[in-house]
């Protein structure tokens, strides 16, 4: 195969059974992208830098190397644009000098144990990024990547401040440092062409700064599960100076937004009308939730989950678009009735566990064929049993626990009641008579085993 002459892409990802050998005679390919990513094929890494000098594509992620963390030879190939080494447990200081960075425009290194801090600008060169060597108290220096599109250094045990130079980049595009132990505050960004930002998952802290919302290209934004702290206002984007970005109009790609299990103050900020994912959950945000939240059309997830939400619900939670699939809002102290869900027909899972909402579940849920999930626990919910939920086609999770609902249980007349139900939960409440043995009976999908598929005990 390799001998082939006019051969220059050969991908063989996947192929876990698939043997293969490398020539082994003083020989030299012209392939330029080779793809070996998650296969079992043995790699001996000098000997393939060593046929494979022309390649510009290396994927090699999650691979089964015959000389563990010897990356060295990496630096032979002067030719590579694009390196892939994701899933591999490479350990140790990140051979950046080993990784031709003056050429590279995608490197994806997420997914093993490199520890250390991210290298910095040269006092003298700031063009030149330098680093401790491994082997000696010496200053190593590489080119700065300023090619880079892609940079992936998802999860491994990463440390330090997010370098200045990865601030600066014109070109990047896609950034992913989730998952490592990175410290100190984010700065602003000095390009305006990312479209994907990962730094969940970290130690970081100060404030979000305005810089993240003149990215007019960006899509995701996920900042979850660090230490942020201030107030988060989306009409930042009138503020904006349209002069710095070249911004025309508002940014209106962002789709997801990830802004969870922070430290974050203030009222519910009015999210972008782009959005489709919007977390703030486990946050310290305050008051009401804001009437213009129902503008957000196509918004699929709202999760303002375990602040300090309180006040009455606002009727437009009812009339979101078909697009609705889940609304969280447990652990709050909202108040008052819950409201008639009249549009949300895509809806999947509805959460108001823990707050102090009173009156009738509304019976307009029946139009939500596709509910899954509904948990209305610990609340002060004074009704009978809502025997309409029973022909609800999807339900699974139904938790009605710590509530005052009283009376009979289910409907005499139904002759297949809650036909997926793998979860009911109707303790600390005033129903009276028999639990009806036809639940026993038609629920069927209990009697199923899916382990852990929903974790309902929120309290």
């Amino acid at each position: 195969m390799f001998h082939r002459p006019n051969l220059q892409v050969l991908n063989l990802y996947g192929n876990t059974n698939l043997s293969i050998s490398f020539p082994k005679d003083n020989w030299s390919s012209p392939l330029k992208q080779l793809g070996l990513s998650s296969t079992n094929i043995p790699i001996d890494l000098p000997h393939l830098v060593k046929c494979f000098q022309n390649l510009n594509a290396l994927f090699l992620g999650n691979c089964h190397f015959t000389r563990s963390n010897d990356l060295l030879p990496l630096s032979n190939l002067t030719k590579l644009t694009q390196l892939d080494l994701s899933f591999n447990n490479f350990s140790g200081q990140i051979p950046w000098n080993s990784l031709n960075l003056e050429r590279l425009t995608f490197l994806d290194l997420l997914n093993n144990m490199f520890v250390g801090h991210l290298p910095e600008i040269c006092t003298n060169n700031s063009t030149k990024l330098c680093f401790p060597s491994n082997s000696s108290n010496d200053q190593l220096e590489v080119s700065l990547p300023l090619y880079l599109e892609t940079l992936y250094l998802r999860h491994n045990l990463l440390n330090g401040s997010i370098s200045t130079w990865l601030y600066s980049l014109p070109s990047l595009k896609y950034l992913n440092l989730a998952m490592n132990q990175f410290t100190g505050s984010i700065n602003e960004f000095h390009s305006c062409s990312l479209e994907y930002l990962y730094l969940n998952q970290n130690r970081l802290h100060g404030h979000i700064l305005r810089s993240l919302f003149q990215q007019v290209n960006l899509r995701v934004l996920d900042l979850s599960s660090n230490s942020l702290s201030g107030f988060v206002e989306f009409d930042q984007f009138s503020k904006l100076n349209k002069s710095s970005c070249r911004i025309r109009e508002f940014p209106n790609s962002l789709s997801i937004l990830d802004i969870s299990d922070n430290q974050l103050q203030g009222l519910v900020p009015i999210p972008p009308p782009s959005l489709i994912i919007f977390s703030i959950s486990n946050n310290q945000l305050t008051g009401n939730i804001p009437s213009q939240i129902g503008n957000a059309s196509p918004l699929e997830v709202l999760d303002l989950s375990n602040n300090t939400l309180n006040g009455s619900l606002p009727r437009c939670l009812g009339n979101f678009s078909e697009n609705l699939r889940v609304l969280d809002l447990r652990n709050n102290r909202l108040q008052g009735m819950i409201p008639i869900f009249a549009k949300v027909k895509s809806l999947r899972s509805l959460h108001f566990y823990d707050n102090q909402l009173e009156g009738p579940l509304p019976q307009s849920l029946l139009t939500c064929k596709k509910l899954g999930v509904l948990n209305v626990g610990n609340n002060k919910i004074n009704r009978s049993f809502p025997n309409w939920l029973e022909s609800l086609p999807e339900l699974q999770v139904l938790i009605l626990r710590s509530n005052r609902f009283y009376g009979p249980i289910g409907d005499p007349t139904a002759r297949f009641p809650f036909q997926k139900l793998r979860i009911m939960d109707l303790s600390n409440n005033d129903f009276t008579s028999h639990l009806p043995r036809k639940y026993f009976e038609s629920l069927s999908a209990m009697k199923e085993s899916h382990g852990g598929e929903f974790g309902y005990m929120e309290d």
